[in-house]
C-alpha cells in the first residue's frame, strides 16, 4: 500500500513530509513527487525514498500571461501521474503545499487527501487545492476553514552531530536566517553588517544559491 507525498521546494515544505515518511516507512511504501533537480530530490536520494520527477513552473503574480505555461505543465504532469499510477493501491496523498503539489492532488479522486499548512495564513496553492482534499492540517489556530484540524507540524526526532567551537565562545552571536534556500537581501545585509561591526560574530544561513557568492 502506498502513500504519495508532495511539497514545495524548501525545507519548510520538505521536513514535515520527511518526518511522516521516516515515522511510517515500515508500514507503507512512499513516493515523493517533486521537481527535477530540486532540494527534495537530493533529500530523497539521501534517505533512499522513491522519487517521481516533475517539470513545472511557478505561478507568476506580476505577469499573468506566463501562467499559461504554468497551467499547461500542471495538467501535463497530472495526466502523466494518472496514467503511470492508476493501478497502485494508494492509501492517501499528503501535500505540504506549493505549486508542486497541484498535479498530484488533482490526479486522484477516490483516496483520502491531506494538506499540511505550516504558515499562519493559507498559501495560494493550498487555497486552490482546499476543495479537493479531506483535511487541512494546520500548525497555528489562525486559519478559519471548515476542513482545518489543528495538528501541529510533523517533526523528525534525531540526535544532532553538529559541533563547532564557534558557538562555545563566551561572546554574542547573531544568526541571520533567510529560509533553506536563502534570501539574497538578507544575506547581503548580514555581510554589510559584518563590514560595519567586524568584532561581532555572525552565523549566516545562505542557502546553496548564495553560498558561493558570499564565501
Amino acid at each position: 500500500m502506498y502513500i504519495f507525498v508532495s511539497g514545495g521546494k524548501t525545507m519548510g515544505h520538505i521536513s514535515p513530509l520527511l518526518g511522516i515518511i521516516l515515522e511510517l516507512k515500515d508500514e507503507f511504501n512512499f513516493i515523493y513527487f517533486g521537481l527535477e533537480g530540486s532540494m527534495e530530490e537530493e533529500v530523497c536520494k539521501k534517505y533512499n525514498i522513491e522519487f517521481h520527477k516533475m517539470k513545472l513552473k511557478p505561478f507568476y503574480r506580476k505577469n499573468i500571461l506566463k501562467n499559461i505555461m504554468t497551467f499547461y505543465l500542471i495538467f501535463k504532469e497530472r495526466n502523466i501521474i494518472k496514467k503511470k499510477y492508476k493501478n497502485y493501491d494508494i492509501k492517501s496523498i499528503i501535500s505540504s503545499g506549493g505549486f508542486v503539489s497541484i498535479p498530484l492532488i488533482l490526479s486522484f479522486k477516490n483516496c483520502k487527501k491531506i494538506l499540511l499548512e505550516s504558515n499562519t495564513t493559507i498559501g495560494l496553492a493550498n487555497k486552490l487545492l482546499a476543495k479537493y482534499v479531506s483535511y487541512i492540517g494546520i500548525q497555528f489556530p489562525t486559519i478559519n476553514h471548515k476542513k482545518c484540524i489543528l495538528t501541529g507540524n510533523p517533526i523528525r526526532v534525531f540526535e544532532s552531530k553538529f559541533d563547532h567551537p564557534f558557538f562555545y565562545l563566551n561572546e554574542p552571536v547573531i544568526l541571520f536566517v533567510g529560509g533553506s534556500n536563502g534570501a539574497f537581501e538578507i544575506v547581503k545585509a548580514a555581510y554589510e553588517f559584518n563590514n560595519l561591526y567586524p568584532n561581532i560574530k555572525l552565523f549566516v544561513i545562505t542557502g546553496k544559491h548564495y553560498y558561493d557568492t558570499f564565501t
